[in-house]
């Protein structure tokens, strides 16, 4: 379950977003099923499920970029380091909150105005979504 210290990192970014952002930023949300899996959830990630991993280098790259966008601003070259200093602080809460969970990136969508990321968590057909949508207005 998503604990008090990841909703309360993800809240300060939600402002520093705001802050940044007057008619947008970033916004989130956490669900949790019990043998429910959501559309974006398909029968590949439920095999690959029952071998745990944190997300991979290629997943961790697209989080930082949706956060360091989100964070610092849009269309980013590279990544800043109060991003990785966020981002980092963030692997540490979940890894404890969803500790040897399969995790992935089950949804990535960037318009150049807005971005969406979807996280998922699995075990034993328990899903965990942390859903992140950031937008300039």
């Amino acid at each position: 379950m998503l604990s008090t210290e990841t909703t309360k990192h993800l809240n300060n970014g939600c402002k520093v977003s705001s802050s940044i952002y007057e008619q947008g930023g970033l916004v989130y949300k956490y669900t949790f099923s019990h043998h429910w899996r959501t559309r974006l959830i398909d029968d590949e990630i439920i095999k690959k499920s029952e071998n745990p991993r944190f997300f991979n280098e290629e997943e961790i790259n697209k989080i930082n970029y949706f956060f360091e966008s989100a964070l610092v601003g849009a269309w980013p070259k590279s990544i800043s380091t109060s991003t990785l200093e966020f981002t980092h602080q963030f692997f540490s809460l979940i890894e404890i909150d969803f500790p040897g969970m399969y995790s992935c990136i089950s949804e990535f969508e960037d318009d150049d105005t807005s971005m969406s990321l979807t996280l998922t968590f699995i075990e034993n057909k328990n899903f965990h979504s942390l859903e992140f949508f950031w937008s300039l207005d």
